[in-house]
């Protein structure tokens, strides 16, 4: 994933915002712009990984929970005794269990609920997989960087939108010219015409 690290974004970002880059001094303030984007991603570009956990009889909550994790939209437990026997066969598994996010005294966890009994777990295995829907990560290194090399335009494209945004509240009004690697580009407007521009654009993506 050649020019995806966080290193080559921030500095294809710069470039993009022509003289309007001058008015962030800091090389943070292009790390806040892409980290913003990469969490408005989803959006239009949902991403879904899957997790797993290692079920225990009558264990509810655990962890660690992904650090990319939004929300858990699916659980896999004895799929397969699922499929092979009928719903009114006495063998059949018990509902699949559901997984939560939930946040106790400030640790995120998993809940499983309804709990498996040991019984169950030695019958149908203790492993669960589930989907989750995750964030994106902007990483130093191109491989842990989680954005596609084709969404980069996208991703740069709400970036450019995110500085856009920051300058209208600054009240900076001169012209300034924005492109981004797809092609999009606009050109001597207000910041705030350029902001409402750019997310017409990542919208509409």
């Amino acid at each position: 994933m050649t020019g995806m690290d966080r290193a080559s974004l921030r500095d294809e970002l710069k470039a993009s915002l022509m003289d309007a880059a001058n008015a962030f001094t800091d090389p943070g303030d292009f790390d806040r712009h892409l980290d913003r984007a990469a969490g408005d991603l989803p959006r239009r570009r949902p991403l879904v990984l899957t997790g797993s956990l290692t079920l225990k009889a009558n264990q509810a909550a655990y962890t660690p929970v992904p650090t990319d994790l939004v929300r858990p939209v699916f659980s896999r437990w004895a799929n397969s005794e699922r499929v092979d026997r009928p719903p009114w066969a006495k063998d059949h598994p018990p509902p699949r269990p559901r997984v939560t996010l939930v946040n106790e005294d400030g640790t995120r966890k998993l809940h499983v609920t309804p709990v498996p009994t040991a019984s169950e777990l030695a019958t149908f295995g203790d492993t669960l997989q589930y989907d989750y829907d995750a964030r994106y990560t902007i990483a130093d290194a191109a491989e842990d960087t989680t954005v596609r090399p084709e969404d980069r335009w996208l991703l740069l494209l709400r970036a450019q939108a995110e500085a856009m945004g920051e300058l209208a509240i600054k009240n900076v009004d001169r012209p300034v010219r924005v492109g981004t690697e797809g092609g999009a580009q606009s050109a001597n407007g207000t910041p705030a015409g350029l902001r409402q521009r750019l997310m017409q654009e990542f919208q509409a993506a």
